[in-house]
């Protein structure tokens, strides 16, 4: 589990540990908003495109470290 978390996509994971933690302070309506968002930033990301080549080769993904980097 930690080899999986240490090795993919740092941007989405980010995200998602952030989500879970507001999701008890949100309303339904604000938190589907934020998971909107996060989709949106997480789809425009290198480690998208890489998991969707990665998928279409068949091989593993190799995600950056880097949250912030752009496609």
């Amino acid at each position: 589990m930690v080899q999986a978390l240490v090795t993919g996509p740092a941007l989405a994971l980010a995200n998602g540990k952030r989500l879970v933690n507001q999701s008890l302070s949100a309303t339904l309506s604000e938190q589907l908003q934020k998971e909107m968002e996060s989709f949106g930033e997480c789809a425009a990301s290198a480690d998208f495109a890489e998991g969707i080549a990665a998928f279409l080769a068949r091989r593993p993904p190799r995600f950056g470290a880097d949250p912030n980097r752009g496609p």
